[in-house]
């Protein structure tokens, strides 16, 4: 908690305690998200230093990301991934924020690999568990979520897409808007690989049947 804050997700006063059962999600998705941190616009953040030209080797922004890691951005391409992959995570818990506010949020980012088999996030995450789209390796993006409004999101237990009782959470994520990133060269502990960072479509797609499925959950018993 803050100094001086006195609520808790806007719902207690500080001294108390959650008393709700904590549901933990796990959100593994193609698509760019990740706290870097970078919540102005490029042009905004070029106009507010009073600068004509664009980032170069001599003239950088650097940015502490949600991890605390000091991160410098020195192309316009770089900035801009940055605050596509920030807006992104926003978005998702945005989402998420409409039935339960989350208690606790980790964000990482690691290659997925290439794989031929069905791993639904079983033992790992495999490019064969997201549409064609994104055969190959890539980058994932791992959002997990704890919230004490149980069961406010639901999502199967064996399957990633959806849910037959309660509210669905997946089916609420399809069609949020998503922004694109570029292939840059890596400018943060995010990009593991410069490659394969963009998304096929503007924005999150759930459906297995669709090629461009780009975002699986599950419900698990910890985070």
């Amino acid at each position: 908690m803050a100094y001086g804050q006195t609520d808790v997700n806007a719902g207690a006063r500080g001294g108390e305690f959650l008393t709700g059962s904590l549901n933990f999600y796990q959100i593994v998705t193609v698509v760019p998200c990740y706290p870097t941190n970078v919540k102005t616009p490029y042009q905004t953040a070029i106009k507010a230093r009073n600068w004509t030209s664009l980032l170069s080797g001599s003239r950088t922004i650097i940015v502490k990301d949600g991890n605390g890691a000091d991160v410098t951005y020195a192309t316009e391409a770089e900035y801009t991934s940055a605050y596509n992959k920030q807006k992104n995570l926003d978005t998702l818990l945005s989402v998420f924020a409409t039935r339960a506010n989350p208690v606790v949020v980790s964000v990482s980012s690691a290659a997925i690999a290439d794989g031929n088999g069905a791993t639904i996030l079983a033992d790992g995450v495999n490019a064969v568990d997201f549409g064609s789209t994104y055969n190959g390796g890539r980058q994932g993006y791992y959002i997990n979520i704890a919230t004490e409004r149980n069961p406010a999101w639901l999502v199967d237990e064996t399957t990633v897409e959806s849910n037959t009782n309660g509210y669905q959470l997946m089916a609420a994520l399809n069609g949020a808007p998503a922004l694109s990133t570029t292939a840059t060269t890596p400018a943060g502990p995010q990009d593991a690989t410069a490659a394969a960072q963009t998304v096929a479509t503007g924005a999150f797609v759930v459906s297995d049947s669709s090629n461009d499925r780009n975002i699986i959950a599950k419900l698990r018993n910890e985070l």
